[in-house]
């Protein structure tokens, strides 16, 4: 027991379990920054593509407008009521 005791009044010593975890700590604040710099490219990809999205939109738009105002006015046809005229044929039964 005394070995031990000696070995926690020792500063200088480090368990190998604390060395493992500020190693976890320091691996954790180096992925950070490629981390955040991950979010900042999807961030800025999607604003992207919302602009992009955005210019097609006001384009297809546009491109209806002016399509709608150049094509030639035609008049709707209308039906007229023709009389119509039946000619039936009529025959007698002979027995």
């Amino acid at each position: 027991g005394s070995i031990i005791d000696d070995l926690d009044k020792d500063d200088v010593v480090a368990l190998m379990d604390d060395k493992k975890e500020d190693k976890k700590e320091e691996e954790a604040k180096e992925d950070e920054p490629a981390e955040v710099q991950e979010v900042v490219d999807v961030v800025t990809t999607a604003k992207l593509i919302t602009e992009v999205v955005t210019a097609s939109s006001e384009t297809v738009t546009a491109a209806s407008t002016i399509t709608s105002a150049a094509e030639p006015q035609v008049p709707a046809a209308t039906i007229t009521d023709a009389p119509v005229r039946i000619v039936a044929a009529f025959t007698r039964r002979r027995k």
